[in-house]
């Protein structure tokens, strides 16, 4: 693998900030440019030491704000992600709640053919709906 020209990269990255697109750059390329900017040596070792000054200023400035645009890209990706649970979540309920209505439904025709049987052959109906034993309060 090459190693990439630090100094060219950091040229593009700089280009992004002027025109303004860097608000518009993908979490990976977000990511790239917080590389480009680690491996980037200032050119201050045979320069003025306000050149370095600048460069590491620069590199703060770009770093905090490419740092942010990194939350927010994060932020956008769990909210699709937790916007797509809650969607299954619903999903899942509006299931589990037809298939209760479906049990109530079932239950009430059995009561009813029950009763009708019993109602036709003169015999007290035989199905009665009680709470389950747990539910009914100790004896003594």
């Amino acid at each position: 693998m090459e190693t990439p020209d630090w100094y060219k990269k950091r040229e593009e990255l700089v280009a992004h900030f002027r025109k303004g697109d860097i608000a518009g750059a993908k979490r990976e390329e977000l990511e790239w440019f917080m590389v480009v900017l680690a491996n980037t040596p200032s050119r201050a070792a045979n320069t003025a030491e306000a050149t370095h000054a600048k460069h590491e200023s620069e590199t703060r400035l770009f770093a905090d704000i490419i740092q942010h645009l990194l939350v927010v890209r994060v932020a956008e990706e769990l909210h699709g992600k937790s916007h797509n649970l809650s969607v299954w979540a619903l999903v899942v309920a509006v299931a589990a709640a037809l298939f209760a209505l479906g049990a109530v439904v079932s239950a009430e025709r059995l009561v009813r053919v029950e009763s009708t049987k019993a109602s036709q052959s003169g015999e007290a109906p035989t199905t009665s709906i009680r709470p389950p034993r747990a539910l009914l309060p100790l004896q003594s």
